[in-house]
């Protein structure tokens, strides 16, 4: 057997690193948590190189007396607790006597602190966790700390580290949760000296209107629940208010940004009969248990916690939060302020106000064939019907795909001889040699030229001409653009607004115009001209999962042009003008490859004159 060694310190440090020390995040987080701890009332954070190259966390907080100091840097020194006992009721952010030693064992560190009772303050500086000098120094009440060049010295550890701007995206996210943990502290984040985010500590909303933006705080309702030994306050989205991942999903407990996936999943309960497919409530709640109630050191991290009676816990903020999203569902929504992008309620400017408008709540806009945008209420009405006729059409034959053919039918029939199939011929036609023959359930319009009808799916046609279309203007670099009357504001997470940031370029390629505004805030000013009318709440929700996906460019473009083709083509069920199915007819004729939409479906289908009279004895 191996000799049992006892570890050098400069050793044993580095291995505990491992379990508090992972990233900038991490570094940042431990420092934060010390100066809430101390009691400070104003916190800056800055980083530079994502907090690879340099971060420094200052604080007005009590300040570590000149003794102390070295000793803060000793492993497993703390504050916090002297005794078992204390284990079983923590107060505090933080404990663990690692940290320090720990960090500076992996990075350069210099903290500098001061007392309220002396003149001066004192400094000290290590490297590879060893005191490299100390001194005296000039610095006002608080402590400071700078950590440079991170895992410089373990370069095992620096090669799991990402690019700076995920790491920046990390610690990011990590401050907008402490913003939201520490309402009435002021916090100042400063990113490779721009400042990035600032809140003033006058409370929750005002930490909310920091991070997530004004139009995030007034799709927002209160809900409160108060007990004795428990307390629920805060903020939940409104049912029709959802978001598409669930960072912004705020649980802090006792002061501390939590995650706990059964809490999470209590609340999504509460809004399932609401929400669409991949969408997700919104929420900023504060629970107040007693401190024996929650065990915060599952994991290093502390956020992942676990809780005594968490049947009871998860019952309340069922019963609370559920009571409030039901009655906000059956409260009247006839009119609503203006969320979205006039273009989607058909008002002129003049109907406008520079901050109100009304919402035409059971209207969904459409693109004109022939006079441009309109707007026309869609019937939520589920086609089936077309089915049955599509079988009866074809003799109730079973249809297949072909991989190389498209649509076909193989008829066993004595009688019949059925051959379904998509249209070639048609296409390169011209319209004086068709003729238009009606249309079936406002969807399927009929068009007979020579020998052979067509029934064409209005909605698939003109998906795959304006799809058609926006791939070639970006091919070209001709797409057509249409300046918003007022822009699309929204808001992402901190993390969607890096990669949104980084994104830019190639959505505007596709003819989408957005530029950040500040924050997390973005503006969507302009789009192309047959997109005006599609659902911006929705397409900035794909949007941000198409990216966050990391899709490659190709697939992007093509994805990003195929929803908004879909979006802003014409419906089934929409009853189209004359002028807008000769329209329609027309460019499919023009076009030589409108056979399929964009997503596969057949835009036209094809039957012969002959097959008809064969199916009434007539051949």
């Amino acid at each position: 057997m191996s000799k049992i060694n006892i570890l050098d310190s400069s050793v044993f440090n580095r291995i505990a690193a491992g379990e508090v020390v992972e990233n900038p995040k991490s570094v940042i987080k431990e420092l934060v948590e010390n100066s809430i701890d101390s009691g400070a009332t104003s916190i800056a954070v800055e980083i530079r190189g994502g907090g690879i190259e340099y971060i420094c966390v200052t604080d007005n907080g009590k300040g570590i007396t000149k003794d102390d100091l070295p000793v803060a840097f000793m492993p497993h020194a703390t504050s916090k607790i002297s005794n078992i006992k204390d284990l079983e009721n923590i107060s505090t952010l933080g404990f663990r006597g690692e940290a320090l030693p720990s960090i500076a064992s992996v990075a350069e560190v210099e903290m500098a602190s001061r007392t309220q009772d002396t003149e001066l303050g004192y400094k000290i500086a290590l490297v590879n966790g060893k005191i490299e000098s100390e001194g005296e120094c000039g610095i006002p009440y608080g402590t400071k700390v700078t950590v440079r060049n991170l895992f410089k010295n373990v370069p095992a550890r620096a090669k799991f580290l990402k690019k700076p701007q995920m790491e920046e995206s990390a610690v990011t996210e990590f401050i907008s949760k402490i913003i939201l943990s520490n309402p009435f502290l002021k916090i100042k984040y400063i990113v490779n000296r721009n400042t990035e985010l600032q809140s003033d500590g006058n409370g929750i909303e005002s930490a909310i209107l920091t991070v997530y933006g004004e139009h995030f705080l007034q799709n927002l309702t209160q809900i409160s629940y108060n007990m004795p030994d428990i307390s629920l306050f805060g903020y939940i989205c409104n049912p029709d208010f959802t978001k598409h991942n669930r960072t912004y999903q705020t649980l802090i407990v006792n002061g501390r940004y939590i995650i706990n996936s059964e809490i999470s999943y209590c609340i999504q309960q509460c809004y399932q009969n609401y929400l669409m497919k991949r969408q997700f409530p919104a929420y900023v709640l504060y629970l107040n248990i007693p401190s024996d109630m929650v065990d915060v050191n599952v994991h290093p991290n502390k956020l992942d916690v676990r809780f005594a009676n968490e049947k009871r816990l998860k019952g309340i903020i069922y019963n609370t939060v559920k009571t409030k999203v039901d009655e906000l569902a059956i409260a009247p929504t006839s009119f609503s302020t203006v969320t979205e992008f006039p273009f989607e309620n058909n008002l002129t400017a003049s109907e406008l106000s520079a901050e109100t408008a009304i919402t035409k709540i059971s209207e969904e806009p459409r693109i004109s064939i022939e006079q441009g945008i309109t707007s026309i209420a869609e019937p939520s009405i589920i086609r089936t019907k077309i089915n049955n006729f599509i079988q009866k059409a074809t003799f109730n034959k079973k249809t297949h795909i072909s991989d190389n053919q498209g649509i076909s039918q193989n008829a066993n029939n004595d009688n019949t001889n059925s051959n379904l199939n998509t249209n070639e011929t048609f296409l390169t036609n011209d319209l004086a040699e068709s003729r238009y023959a009606g249309k079936l359930f406002n969807t399927y319009l009929f068009v007979e030229s020579g020998e052979n009808f067509y029934i064409i799916d209005q909605h698939a046609a003109h998906e795959k001409l304006l799809y058609d279309k926006l791939v070639a203007q970006t091919d070209k670099s001709e797409m057509a653009i249409q300046d918003l009357l007022l822009p699309y504001i929204f808001d992402v997470t901190p993390t969607e607004a890096i990669i949104l940031s980084e994104n830019l370029e190639q959505i505007n390629s596709c003819g989408f115009k957005i530029d950040k505004l500040h924050g997390n805030s973005f503006s969507l000013y302009a789009l192309p001209v047959c997109c005006c009318e599609m659902n911006f709440k929705k397409f900035i929700s794909d949007l941000m999962n198409d990216i966050t996906s990391k899709k490659n460019r190709s697939d992007f473009i093509k994805e990003s042009l195929m929803q908004a083709a879909c979006k802003s083509a014409v419906k089934g069920e929409m009853d189209l003008t004359q002028n807008e199915i000769d329209s329609l007819i027309t460019d499919m004729q023009k076009s030589g490859s409108a056979k399929f939409c964009p997503h596969g479906r057949p835009t036209v289908i094809k039957f012969s004159k002959y097959e008809l009279e064969k199916f009434f004895k007539r051949a």
